[in-house]
């Protein structure tokens, strides 16, 4: 397994936040289809047990080409692959994006802090799940 970059819980409306070293993000990496990630991947564990309860839950996070992550860090320009998982595992929403705004405080539209994550790219598996948090949205 590789290396934690940094390791970070913290439980918030049900949801496990979670910054994971390399061999996740080779994994997402692959799946991608060839992106050029530097930076390590943050992988969202939720408490969700269906996709269809994920959207429910995480629509308000989404805009049309992005999604916000309360209480992740991240540097404004870097380059992120994400990953949202279900309660059991498995992998609700995945793809790549750059971090566009961090915010420290809950003085945003979030009320919380966290980061905003412009998606670039999306597991083919995740487009019609990005669909529908959008809509929602």
């Amino acid at each position: 397994m590789g290396a934690y970059t940094h390791g970070m819980s913290v439980h918030d409306r049900k949801a496990h936040f979670e910054f994971t070293g390399e061999s996740m993000t080779d994994a997402i990496h692959a799946a991608c289809e060839r992106s050029a990630v530097h930076a390590g991947a943050l992988r969202i564990a939720t408490h969700c047990t269906s996709v269809a309860q994920f959207v429910a839950r995480f629509h308000p996070f989404c805009g049309e080409r992005s999604i916000f992550v309360p209480y992740a860090t991240g540097e404004v320009g870097t380059q992120i692959v994400f990953s949202f998982e279900l309660e059991d595992g498995t992998t609700a929403f995945r793809g790549l994006g750059v971090v566009t705004d961090e915010f420290t405080t809950k003085r945003n539209r979030f009320a919380r802090p966290g980061i905003a994550i412009a998606v670039t790219r999306l597991h083919p598996n995740s487009h019609g799940v990005f669909a529908n948090l959008a809509a929602r949205a």
